[in-house]
């Protein structure tokens, strides 16, 4: 659209028909100004450019001096107008001219929240990025459903991206954004963010026209065209920009990926399929027919899906691509869009069925390019010292997903794990712990790599707390191990300390963990606490870590929990006493793995006055006598004789069916091969009333659910067959078998096995 010798070449941000249709403008204009809609602060980015290792997508950092959290970022793509106008003024060497509100007032707007409370009082949404619009739809649509389409997308890729021609395009473009802009605005006003924006580019062409330039070409986003081109004064955009607050602004290329421009990640102008517009910008390169277009990208589907097992003929690309273009035809488009491809891929290569096709959504149309950028851009001295050793552990940042193993008793391995650690420890999860490692030895680490561009930004915050990952990383993890919440918290900051290396952060960490937990009356806090840090003693001998430290610290909590545990233990309900018999078992595992006989000699102690501690849950005397029992602490005579003391009929059904519970949960083999303990349950069982079975068969059940199956089928059969010889109660001379064979199916379903009985 030519006014007043300034042509406005509306665009959308990133789109390879765009793209292509103003470099075909712009080299038919012959500018001799370009103003590019983008922050002023970006003018020294441009010497960068030609750099042979800047390669897109790559995206221009603007961050606040003093916080590095307040940023935004313009990405680029090698379809996106505004690179392609960028490679063409430095080829052409054409004076460009970013144009845009300059971030040293937009970052300080956010930061004062005078632009967030005047939209609020206006009813409006703040803006979160520079290119959304503070609307709840794509003003396309509008367009799109006037024209037949189904959304903005369908509609602008098939008149534009598919489609790029010369000149005349604008124009239409920015007769079509004027009358969608009247009649949104006629139903809600336009944010003061936007017109702060667009008087400040307003402000930019005047400028360009008082310095002499006779051809100006104005790129910008298409919303703005009708807003550039109204007769507004230059003195009523002064008086709206005069005031505007500053802060100091630093500015950087960074890598950017392909899923950071798609739609789905939130990015307010992101495209549905950049992968599929960056095949389609690479075709229109090589002038390549529409049939050529279509056919390639079906075959490169095709060559995907096989790479994941999927057999698809040559046939069946052939058929795929003759019914896109017959569905286009249909449809009255050409060439075939998208969503015609994806229709004619699912009836040949999935038969209809969409899953086999969801591979094809993130590899093919988004894409996982990941995009570079030169060695030598300002860094900050965290960024640098990352960079380092990146290049010392030959590590490489990759935007697809990537299994690492690493051998810990290598130093190779060591070193990229404790890497990886701290970055964990500074918020930035670039790798995660895979669980399925097949390596049961803790020598082995298989790591899930998958860089991501904001990582970038995480690094420069995180210059704050130190200058290099080690040190950053342990003034990092203090400061967030102070606000810990539990010792759980605690202990679990505690071990990835350890994990990273960071030596002089694990004393000071200790010392927070030693002072909450000599101030805690919790006992269960302590509880959950002292298996980690046994596992970490375990753990730090594969890393040569000294533990020594840590193994008083472990005896210390274990004689806290020895102190406070009775009284911890004393009128639980049910649900919490079963919870308090699992830490049980837990810190008795834990105090076996660490093989300290004082220690687990004063643990035993404690377990048997708790259990001969009246007014505690059945459970946890059961649980105490199991433990002691799998410690030989006391004799299988003992636990049956303290099992039929507990089943007397002086107890309540639940008091007894607990009991049974801690002592059996779990341990099927023990009552099978335990003959007292079997008599003892069987004259109880037998003993029992009417009503007192009723009561305590779901309780039973509960406790039998948890054997293995073929231990209920072994115990059955002992039940059935070996009584007589082990002296139970059915072998009694006045036994009643007919009585006996009425119980048999209720025992049937109690143990969950099927038998027959005939």
């Amino acid at each position: 659209m030519l006014v007043d010798k300034v042509f406005y070449l509306g665009i959308r941000h990133h789109g390879p028909g765009s793209a292509d249709s103003v470099l075909r403008a712009l080299a038919s204009f012959a500018a001799d100004k370009i103003l590019l809609e983008g922050p002023a602060e970006a003018a020294p980015l441009l010497a960068q450019i030609n750099h042979p290792q800047l390669q897109p997508p790559v995206a221009q950092l603007f961050y606040a001096t003093d916080q590095p959290a307040e940023a935004v970022f313009y990405p680029y793509t090698r379809f996106s107008p505004e690179w392609q106008t960028l490679c063409y003024a430095q080829q052409s060497q054409t004076p460009l001219e970013f144009f845009d509100l300059p971030q040293t007032h937009a970052l300080a707007l956010k930061r004062n929240g005078s632009a967030q409370e005047t939209e609020a009082e206006e009813g409006q949404s703040p803006l979160d990025d520079i290119d959304s619009l503070t609307l709840d739809f794509d003003p396309l649509d509008l367009l799109a459903h006037a024209a037949g389409f189904e959304d903005g997308e369908q509609w602008w890729e098939q008149m534009v991206e598919q489609n790029p021609q010369e000149g005349e395009i604008f124009t239409a473009i920015a007769e079509a954004m004027s009358a969608v802009r009247t009649a949104i605005e006629a139903e809600r006003p336009l944010s003061l963010r936007e017109q702060y924006r667009e008087a400040w580019m307003r402000r930019c062409i005047r400028q360009a026209r008082k310095d002499g330039y006779q051809k100006i070409a104005v790129v910008c986003g298409a919303w703005h065209v009708p807003a550039l081109v109204q007769p507004i004064t230059a003195k009523q955009d002064t008086a709206l920009l005069k005031g505007l607050p500053k802060t100091k602004i630093n500015a950087t290329w960074i890598p950017w990926t392909y899923s950071r421009i798609s739609r789905c990640s939130g990015y307010g102008a992101g495209v549905a399929s950049p992968g599929w517009y960056d095949y389609l910008w690479e075709r229109n390169q090589t002038d390549s027919s529409h049939y050529a277009v279509s056919s390639g990208w079906i075959t490169r589907a095709a060559r995907l899906l096989r790479t994941q097992g999927l057999d698809i003929s040559p046939a069946s690309v052939i058929d795929a691509v003759r019914l896109a273009e017959t569905l286009a035809t249909l449809r009255d488009r050409h060439p075939p869009n998208p969503s015609d491809m994806t229709e004619a891929m699912q009836t040949l290569f999935g038969l209809g069925d969409p899953t086999a096709l969801r591979l094809l959504d993130e590899r093919l149309w988004v894409s996982e390019r990941l995009g570079q950028v030169p060695d030598d851009m300002p860094q900050t001295p965290l960024q640098q010292d990352f960079q380092h050793q990146l290049k010392s552990l030959r590590l490489q940042k990759e935007a697809v997903e990537k299994l690492l193993e690493l051998d810990l008793r290598t130093d190779s391995g060591r070193n990229r794990s404790v890497l990886l650690y701290r970055l964990q420890l500074l918020g930035i999860t670039w790798g995660s712990v895979s669980k399925d490692s097949r390596s049961k030895g803790t020598f082995k680490e298989t790591w899930q790599l998958q860089w991501r561009p904001e990582f970038e930004l995480s690094l420069i915050e995180r210059n704050l707390w130190g200058t290099a990952i080690a040190s950053a990383a342990a003034a990092f993890a203090l400061a967030e191990l102070s606000q810990a919440g539990s010792l759980a918290l605690l202990l679990e900051g505690l071990q990835q300390l350890l994990l990273a290396d960071l030596p002089a952060a694990v004393s000071s960490a200790m010392g927070v963990l030693q002072a909450r937990a000599a101030t805690t009356n919790q006992i269960d806090e302590l509880m959950l606490a002292l298996p980690g840090l046994v596992r970490i003693v375990r753990y730090g001998d594969v890393r040569a870590t000294d533990t020594a430290a840590l193994k008083q610290l472990v005896a210390s909590l274990t004689v806290r929990i020895n102190i406070g545990l009775i009284n911890q233990c004393r009128q639980l309900d049910e649900d919490t006493a079963r919870t308090m018999a699992d830490a049980l078992a837990t810190v008795n595992s834990a105090l076996q793995l660490l093989d300290e006989t004082q220690l687990n000699t004063a643990w035993q102690q404690t377990l048997v006055r708790l259990a001969a501690t009246d007014g505690i849950q059945g459970v946890l005397c059961g649980k105490c006598y199991r433990l002691l029992e799998n410690a030989h602490v006391i004799n299988a005579e003992a636990v049956a004789e303290a099992l039929s003391l507990a089943l007397s009929r002086a107890e309540e059904p639940a008091q007894a069916a607990g009991w049974l519970e801690g002592l059996l949960n779990g341990a099927g083999l023990a009552l099978l091969h335990d003959d007292s303990l079997r008599q003892v349950l069987d004259t109880y069982i037998c003993g029992l009333t009417r009503e007192r079975f009723e009561a305590i068969t779901p309780l039973l059940r509960r406790t039998f659910a948890t054997f293995a199956f073929g231990e209920r089928r072994s115990l059955l059969d002992k039940v059935l067959y070996d009584a007589p010889a082990t002296g139970l109660s059915l072998a009694e001379p006045d036994f009643d078998h007919t009585q006996a064979a009425l119980v048999l199916p209720l025992l049937d379903c109690i143990l969950g096995v099927t038998h027959n009985h005939g």
